[in-house]
C-alpha cells in the first residue's frame, strides 16, 4: 500500500493491494461542500489543506487506520481515517470536530469519497449493478443512488479472471456512486 498528501487535498491512498492482487488505483476525498440551510450563509467547498504531513497509523482489532487531521482554523477540524482490515475490507469516514459556524445546526457536509478502483490491473474491468439477485453490466457513466445500504449493491469485477471488489453505502447515509470509466 502507498499513501501521500497532495497540497490541494490532504492523504491520499495510491495502490492497494489484497492477497498480492491490487484493487484501488487511487483513492481521496478530494473537499467537503457545506450547504447551510435558507443559504444562511456559504455555501462553502472546504478544501482538505494540512500544515503537518503527519498520517498516523494505528493498529486496531483485526487491522489497522491511516489518520490524519486537516485543522481549518479556530472553529473546526476534519478528523480523515481510512481503515483496513485484515479481511480484505477497506473504508473511509470524516469526523468533524469544534464550535464551527453552527447557525443552529443547520447545515449538511457532503463527501466525495474518490475510490478509482482497479481489480488486478489487467484493463478488462467492468462496473456491475446488483438487481433481483444477479449482477448486471451497467454500461452508461454517470450517478447511481444508493437503494440497500447497508447491502453490497455496486462491484468492479475484472472479467478474465473473475475477481471483483464490491462497494456498498453505510446504512443512514445518503449515499451515491458516480461511475466513471477510466480514460
Amino acid at each position: 500500500m502507498t499513501y501521500f498528501f497532495s497540497g490541494d487535498s490532504g492523504m491520499h491512498l495510491g495502490t492497494c493491494r489484497y492477497m498480492r492482487q491490487r484493487v484501488i488505483h487511487h483513492a481521496s476525498v478530494p473537499f467537503v461542500f457545506v450547504n447551510y440551510a435558507g443559504n444562511a450563509a456559504g455555501p462553502y467547498t472546504d478544501s482538505l489543506k494540512i500544515t503537518r504531513r503527519a498520517i498516523h497509523i494505528r493498529e486496531v482489532m483485526f487491522g489497522f487506520d491511516l489518520e490524519a487531521t486537516y485543522d481549518l482554523g479556530a472553529d473546526y477540524y476534519y478528523h480523515h481515517v481510512w481503515r483496513f482490515h485484515d479481511d480484505g475490507q477497506f473504508g473511509s469516514a470524516m469526523v468533524i470536530h469544534g464550535p464551527g459556524e453552527e447557525i443552529h445546526g443547520r447545515h449538511t457536509y457532503h463527501l466525495p469519497f474518490r475510490f478509482d478502483l482497479d481489480v488486478s490491473g489487467s484493463g478488462n474491468d467492468s462496473f456491475q449493478t446488483l438487481s433481483s439477485g444477479n449482477w448486471t453490466d451497467v454500461a452508461k457513466e454517470g450517478r447511481h443512488k444508493s437503494v440497500s445500504a447497508p447491502d453490497y449493491e455496486w462491484r468492479v469485477i475484472d472479467k478474465s479472471s473473475r475477481k471483483n471488489v464490491q462497494v456498498r453505502g453505510r446504512a443512514g447515509d445518503d449515499g451515491d456512486l458516480w461511475a466513471l470509466q477510466y480514460k
